[in-house]
């Protein structure tokens, strides 16, 4: 699988979400708003992010180990009560 290089934000506002950017541009390219439906996978050095229905998002970890982006999404969730 190839994976392009992106930068994240999780925002938990109103609704909560996940940006992602170039990393060369900064130009957004997309977002993942997370609801109560979506799916996360955690394995060896990635995390998937399933939007039945929609995509499934694949994310390598890079500075960041991919166990702190899934317990902080979780963290998200759980405050929002959309587990």
């Amino acid at each position: 699988m190839i994976y392009k290089s992106r930068n994240m934000i999780l925002y938990d506002i109103e609704q909560p979400k996940l940006e992602y950017f170039d990393p060369n541009t900064g130009e957004k390219k997309g977002q993942i708003i997370l609801t109560k439906d979506i799916r996360i996978e955690l394995l060896k050095g990635q995390f998937n992010i399933d939007v039945p229905g929609k995509k499934k998002y694949f994310f390598k970890e890079c500075e960041q180990p991919a166990t702190v982006w899934v317990e902080k999404i979780k963290e998200v969730l759980d405050r929002r009560s959309l587990k």
